[in-house]
């Protein structure tokens, strides 16, 4: 085999390697830190915990923590979301005030219905 082929297949091994062991390095720090979360949260925010198999929605700041019981016997965490703020929607003044170009007034403009003359 070529000595640069395989130096080359050798060296893409090396990074298969390294790339699943940070893989595995960052799983454990995501797990620790689920881990430290839950606690905390079992030990403040007891009053907010679901009971008898449910889920509960918690919000800490801009954040959105669903936890899950299972069968009282224990916790966990499904997801973590941060909270989502909806944009304003954009109408033909404030796009004119804000001095779009003028492709997005035309699209803008197409979008809403046309008056009828009389």
């Amino acid at each position: 085999m070529d000595q640069e082929i395989e130096e080359s297949i050798k060296k893409e091994c090396n990074d298969i390697v390294y790339w699943t062991d940070k893989e595995k390095q960052a799983k454990k720090a995501d797990d620790e830190a689920e881990n430290r979360k839950l606690d905390f949260i079992v030990e403040h925010y007891k009053d907010q915990l679901p009971i008898d198999d449910k889920f509960a929605d918690i919000k800490i700041g801009k954040y959105e923590i669903c936890v899950a019981n299972h069968r009282n016997k224990y916790n966990t965490i499904l997801y973590v979301e941060e909270e989502f703020k909806p944009v304003t929607p954009v109408t033909l003044e404030s796009a004119t005030a804000e001095d779009a170009p003028s492709w997005a007034l035309a699209a803008l403009t197409s979008l809403f219905p046309k008056k009828e003359e009389e």
